[in-house]
């Protein structure tokens, strides 16, 4: 019975500074990364209920290496 727009994301693909979680979103072959709200944890995901969108694409690998701006590549990229 709520209005929230929830994303479902693995474990691995969040960033925790502090207080604080990170998504790297990936646009135009670029990463970004995005504080992002984690509503609960559900076995191996995060319920992130701000800061990203449905159909946005995030980095799942290697986001310890990863800074602001570095150019990726999509592998398997939109595939279930």
């Amino acid at each position: 019975g709520s209005d929230k727009n929830i994303i479902k994301v693995p474990r691995e693909a969040v960033e925790t500074q502090g207080e604080q979680n990170y998504l790297w979103v990936i646009n135009n072959g670029r990463c970004f990364k995005r504080r992002v709200d984690i509503e609960e944890e559900q076995g191996g995901c995060f319920l992130i209920g701000k800061g990203i969108n449905q159909g946005e694409c995030i980095a799942l690998r290697g986001i310890k290496n990863l800074k602001e701006n570095d150019k990726v590549y999509v592998i398997n990229g939109g595939a279930n």
